[in-house]
């Protein structure tokens, strides 16, 4: 096969390629009786980031479009079609359209994800995809070791987050939601929803919920994204994009809770890439979980935690407690999902960090957030960069 550089891709074209992942929206429902996907691919023969390549995929099951886990991770298609679109070229299945989808993490199994077994993978093969995890790497925008991922301790109200996070219990609320039970080895710093159980049949992973019990957060997923939260089970690690932390309004029946609280939601639709995504128990967003399961030893029951009235799902709302009612052990206490926030900074999460060396390389101008450590600084002495004023006799 020969493979066609994103640079030279034309449209009323069908063409083979390597590339990586920029964005993706998971697999939805389209309006017909299909499952869609949305992806945007790129590579190092583009001078800009943002020149990337759409595409558009269909499939009769879902089960049956790119695998694609994760911003960075490495595709191989073959026999992609490319056509106009508003003026634009867009990607879309051909004739024998196969795609296989790699880890893009550096040092990650070279095993490839397809939706078949009939495929050839040759050392070349091999040598293009390590190359391209090379690039990712020194590539801020789609490394995700590099990236400041948020966690539930980082949340705000009214602020949207993609969540790395492991599913310990799940149950069908009705017919437009389903509860997420989740964790990810810290705790929101502000008050949030949780829902009354005792009318809905739990699923859980009961070794897990005993380990990590004081630590889960209910999470409220609705309409369209129903069906793809049914596909998970307790145990499962998962990606929510665009969870959204909205401040929780009340019925007009029911009385307002004395503290305001906030509640975890993934509304309807797929702005944003909103969705929910299978990740490996290995990806390096977990990699401080299972410690902390093993280090703490939270003695609060759930039931302890619930407050009193009715939400809009006939639930009750609760509370997480205070940080002084976690008990620990004394050799978790530096754990950081029992850290007590002191105060919150503002410190650009969004904005992934960035090595010092991928900024010398880096084209210009482009905004950077750096974590380095101080070498050297100047000028040394404070008068250099300062001057003596008095406002009463200005004196300089």
């Amino acid at each position: 096969y020969s493979y066609t550089k994103l640079c030279d891709v034309k449209v009323r074209t069908t063409v083979n390629l390597y590339a990586a992942v920029k964005f993706f929206k998971p697999p939805f429902p389209s309006r017909g009786t299909d499952y869609c996907m949305v992806a945007k691919l790129v590579d190092p023969s583009l001078d800009d980031l943002d020149e990337g390549l759409k595409c558009l995929f269909f499939a009769k099951e879902e089960s049956l479009l790119p695998q694609i886990y994760s911003i960075g991770d490495i595709v191989r298609i073959h026999r992609l079609k490319v056509d106009n679109y508003r003026g634009a070229p867009q990607g879309n299945k051909g004739p024998g359209f196969s795609c296989l989808v790699f880890d893009g993490r550096q040092g990650a199994p070279t095993q490839p994800r397809s939706d078949s077994q009939n495929f050839t993978f040759e050392p070349e093969d091999e040598e293009k995809v390590y190359r391209l995890r090379q690039w990712v790497t020194l590539t801020p925008e789609l490394n995700v070791m590099s990236c400041d991922c948020p966690t539930l301790a980082d949340v705000e109200e009214g602020q949207y987050y993609n969540l790395s996070c492991q599913i310990v219990s799940m149950a069908r609320v009705d017919e437009t939601c389903v509860l997420f039970q989740v964790w990810d080895g810290t705790i929101p710093a502000v008050p949030f929803r949780k829902a009354e159980l005792h009318d809905l049949s739990l699923d859980q992973k009961d070794d897990l919920a005993q380990k990590v019990k004081g630590h889960l957060v209910d999470v409220f997923i609705f309409d369209n994204h129903v069906s793809t939260a049914l596909k998970f089970k307790p145990g499962d690690f998962v990606r929510i994009q665009n969870l959204h932390v909205a401040k929780y309004k009340p019925p007009d029946n029911e009385a307002s809770p004395t503290d305001e609280l906030v509640e975890f939601v993934v509304h309807r639709g797929t702005s944003f890439g909103r969705g929910l995504t299978t990740l490996s128990s290995d990806h390096p967003n977990f990699k401080d979980m299972e410690s902390t399961a093993q280090g703490s030893n939270v003695t609060h029951e759930r039931d302890s935690n619930v407050q009193k009235g009715n939400s809009n799902l006939n639930e009750k709302n609760s509370i997480v407690p205070e940080e002084g009612s976690l008990v620990s052990s004394s050799n978790s206490t530096d754990r950081r999902c029992l850290q007590e926030t002191g105060t919150v900074i503002t410190g650009h999460h969004h904005i992934t960090v960035t090595p010092i060396h991928a900024v010398l390389t880096h084209y210009i101008p482009f905004k950077f957030r750096l974590k380095a450590q101080l070498v050297d600084y100047s000028p040394r002495d404070v008068r250099e960069f300062c001057l003596l004023f008095c406002y009463t006799c200005n004196y300089w």
